[in-house]
Order: C-alpha cells, then sequence, then structure tokens
C-alpha cells in the first residue's frame, strides 16, 4: 500500500530556467565586475572552476561559489533572479489532489539555500512534510541508493510503501527502483516510452489514483 509519494523539484515540478540564469549568467556577470574583466573572459574562468568542482557535494552550494569568486552576498542575487522561478502548470493542481490521500515528500539534488527560496512560489512548501537535499541533509551531489534508504529509515516506511517522481532517468528512477521504491521518469519532452515513463503529472496523478 502505497503511504508517501516523493517528488523531485527542479524539471519535475519547476523549469530549469533560474538555475541556468544563476549559473550561465548571473555569476559569470558578477565575476565580470569585480574582477574588471570582459564576460567572455569571466565565463571561461568560472566555466572552468565549475569543472574543477564536478563531484563534490558542494558544487551546488551557491554561498561556496559566492565566497570562492569573492562576489559578496548570494541573497541580493537570488532575490533578483526570483521572478524567474516557474512552477509548471499542474504542478499545483495535482500536488492538492494527491495532498488529500497521500503524504508528500520531496528528495531533491538541489542544495537547500536555493530551494528555500523556490518553495516559496505559489506556496508550494505546503504540500510537502519533509523536504530531502541530497547535497545539504546527506552530503551527496546527487541521490544515490544510500540517500534512498536513509530517507526511508527517516520516514519508517518500506520501500514498497513509496513513490517516487522526477526527470533524471537515473536519479530518480533508476536508483530509486533499486532499492525497491515504485519509480517513475517524467519525460515532459516525450521522448522515452515506457511502463513506467509519464509525460505529465496529470498522467502521474491518474495512474496513482486508478
Amino acid at each position: 500500500m502505497i503511504k508517501v509519494v516523493s517528488f523531485d523539484f527542479d524539471g519535475t515540478l519547476a523549469d530549469e530556467n533560474f538555475d541556468k540564469l544563476l549559473w550561465n549568467v548571473e555569476i559569470p556577470k558578477l565575476y565580470a565586475k569585480k574582477h574588471k574583466l570582459s564576460l567572455e573572459d569571466a565565463e571561461k574562468k568560472v566555466f572552468s572552476e565549475y569543472d574543477n568542482h564536478v563531484g563534490y557535494h558542494n558544487w551546488t552550494d551557491v554561498g561556496f561559489w559566492f565566497d570562492k569568486f569573492g562576489l559578496g552576498d548570494y541573497n541580493q542575487a537570488l532575490d533578483d533572479l526570483k521572478h524567474h522561478i516557474r512552477l509548471f502548470p499542474d504542478t499545483l493542481p495535482v500536488l492538492t489532489e494527491l495532498n488529500k490521500k497521500f503524504r508528500l515528500v520531496m528528495v531533491t539534488n538541489a542544495e537547500k539555500k536555493i530551494l528555500d527560496l523556490k518553495l516559496k512560489v505559489d506556496g508550494v512548501d505546503q504540500f510537502f512534510s519533509d523536504i530531502f537535499s541530497a547535497p545539504t541533509d546527506f552530503k551527496k551531489l546527487k541521490k544515490d541508493e544510500v540517500v534512498y534508504k536513509e530517507i526511508l529509515n527517516r520516514l519508517k516506511i518500506k520501500p514498497d510503501e513509496m513513490v517516487h517522481i522526477g526527470d533524471s532517468w537515473e536519479s530518480d528512477y533508476l536508483v530509486p527502483k533499486k532499492v525497491g521504491i515504485n519509480s517513475f521518469f517524467l519525460d515532459r519532452e516525450g521522448i522515452r516510452q515506457g511502463e513506467n515513463v509519464i509525460h505529465s503529472l496529470i498522467e502521474f496523478k491518474e495512474k496513482l489514483l486508478n
């Protein structure tokens, strides 16, 4: 019997435009201004540092990067960009309906400094009893088997009592499936097909309720 429904956030409940602007546009722009460089040179430096830190759990920590690049307080940059955080149209209706029957939790690769801001959009945080961030709560860059097993322990449920959905084939579908969790891959572009591949949250809701 399903007791808990778990959601990824970025690419699942909200689009990824905010993240692209923050990491690929705003930080290089601020770096260029701080160090009096051309934007092109700043992008090369910033992107090179990103590449050098691939695999570190703090890669997604905006505070780490602002400190490393000497950019000061990151909160102003987040505030300037927050209007770019956009939920998908099916997010709130589906959360509202599923919340009536299941305990909803979030399991995400997003670091909590940014995640806390995102969760304020349209009051989406009200639907979740627990929010788990792989880098913040488990010091992991991505959700792996250890993360999912620990979450099951904290929620005090068995693997087959949980359903997880997200847009990463590996960390949202294959990994939780290995742990025994009922997992679904959300492919909003409609490229993949399969029994547990769905193309909208509406379709996911219908599978759960029917």
